[in-house]
């Protein structure tokens, strides 16, 4: 659909082009009970019903992933190297400081994991200036790093940069990860880190209800048809 929906007379085959760009957004960090992730879904949906009537000359395709995160770890981290330190300070900063991360779920168990509800997504500016696009989108998630607006990788075909992208949106992570960036494969996760039984069921279960029955309860996207 992505592909389709590029000019390719404008385009061309290669992500040399300046209409385009890949957009990362931190949207929420809420505690990991349904209910509350679903508010939190419907909430972001509104945000960018509201920023997409402002740049109405744009496009957009992509999801809304979800990530847990330890934030009673992530807070008692020290000496984590700058990404870490980075998403530690991104991550207080968005949930208001330092403070008591703990809460119980329906079992009364207590629990300390929160999801990252982010977005990832290819968007096209047509006629629209990418600096304002930025200064705005920054005023409406307001907060350092929160936003990242990206070019396509210039040495690599079109399809190529669209099959890239695509793939790290679903990467579902099993672990918890203390920065950004940097992910592994699933298959070589061999440390403490490894989400328990209950996190990963948490997140299978949270995936599964937003997905819905039609499996696009995450998609995100405007003009893309």
């Amino acid at each position: 659909r992505v592909v389709g929906r590029m000019d390719v007379a404008s385009v061309g085959n290669t992500g040399d082009d300046d209409q385009i760009r890949w957009v990362t957004i931190l949207d929420d960090v809420v505690r990991s009970d349904y209910e509350t992730v679903s508010k939190a879904v419907k909430a972001i949906r509104r945000r960018y019903i509201n920023f997409s009537r402002k740049w109405t000359n744009t496009w957009a395709q992509g999801v809304i992933e979800l990530e847990l995160v330890d934030m009673q770890r992530i807070q008692n981290m020290v000496g984590t190297g700058d990404r870490g330190e980075r998403k530690r300070s991104v991550l207080l900063d968005m949930c208001g400081g330092e403070q008591d991360w703990e809460w119980r779920d329906q079992w009364n168990t207590a629990r300390t994991d929160y999801t990252l509800l982010h977005t990832h997504f290819v968007m096209g500016a047509n006629s629209s200036d990418w600096d304002e696009i930025k200064e705005d989108a920054k005023k409406r998630w307001s907060g350092r790093y929160r936003v990242k607006i990206d070019r396509l990788h210039q040495d690599k075909s079109l399809n190529e940069n669209i099959r890239k992208m695509s793939s790290y949106c679903f990467k579902n992570r099993m672990q918890y990860h203390y920065d950004f960036g940097g992910f592994k494969w699933e298959d070589e996760i061999d440390d403490e880190n490894q989400f328990n039984v209950v996190e990963m069921n948490t997140l299978f279960y949270l995936y599964d209800k937003l997905m819905g029955s039609s499996r696009t309860g995450l998609l995100l996207g405007w003009n893309s048809k």
